[in-house]
C-alpha cells in the first residue's frame, strides 16, 4: 500500500507499480496497434509496432499482435511486387489495379505514390489519345495534323506504363 510520511507519499508495494506501468504500457500499444490496422500506416510504424507485440503475448494484445504481422506480411510482399512492377513497365491497366489493391490494405508506400502518379499520367494521355482518334475515325470537320498525332504519339512512348492507345495511334500515324 500506501503510506504518507509528512507531505509525501510513499510506495511500499512496488510490485503493484510495475504491473500497473505494464498495463498501461501494453493498454497504449494497443491502442496504437488498432489503429495502425485500422487506418493508412507506413510499413516502418508497422514494423515497430509487430516487434513490440511479442511484449504483449496475451489477451486481446495478442489478436491484435497476430493482425499486425500479417499486415506487416502483406506489406512486404508488395514492396516487392511495387518494385519489380516500377523497375519494368507495367501495362496501365495492370498499375491501376495494383493501386486500387495496395489501397485496400492500407498500408502506405513510397513506391505507391510514384505508380499512382505513373497512372494518372497514363490515364490523361489515354483520354487524349481516345478523343484524336474518335475525330480521325469519325469525319469531324477539325481533325489532327500528323505533326500533332507525331507529337502524341512520343509522349505516348516516353510513358512510364504501356498503354494499348500507343500502338493504335502509331498505326494511324504510319498509314
Amino acid at each position: 500500500g500506501v503510506r504518507l510520511v509528512g507531505s509525501e507519499m510513499c510506495i511500499r508495494d512496488r510490485p503493484e507499480m510495475d504491473q500497473m506501468d505494464s498495463l498501461l504500457q501494453e493498454s497504449l500499444w494497443a491502442k496504437q496497434a488498432q489503429r495502425a490496422l485500422d487506418e493508412p500506416v507506413e510499413l516502418a510504424f508497422l514494423e515497430r509496432l509487430t516487434e513490440q507485440a511479442s511484449k504483449h503475448p496475451a489477451g486481446r494484445s495478442a489478436s491484435i499482435g497476430r493482425e499486425l504481422k500479417r499486415k506487416l506480411g502483406v506489406g512486404k510482399d508488395w514492396v516487392v511486387k511495387l518494385d519489380e512492377a516500377l523497375s519494368g513497365r507495367p501495362s496501365l491497366r495492370d498499375a491501376s489495379v495494383m493501386v486500387s489493391e495496395v489501397d485496400s490494405y492500407r498500408i502506405l508506400f513510397p513506391q505507391l505514390s510514384e505508380l499512382r502518379k505513373a497512372v494518372a499520367i497514363g490515364k490523361a494521355w489515354q483520354e487524349q489519345a481516345r478523343r484524336v482518334q474518335a475525330k480521325q475515325t469519325r469525319g469531324a470537320s477539325t481533325r489532327a495534323t500528323l505533326s500533332d498525332l507525331e507529337r502524341i504519339l512520343a509522349v505516348g512512348l516516353d510513358l512510364a506504363l504501356v498503354v494499348p492507345e500507343v500502338s493504335l495511334l502509331a498505326m494511324q500515324v504510319r498509314t
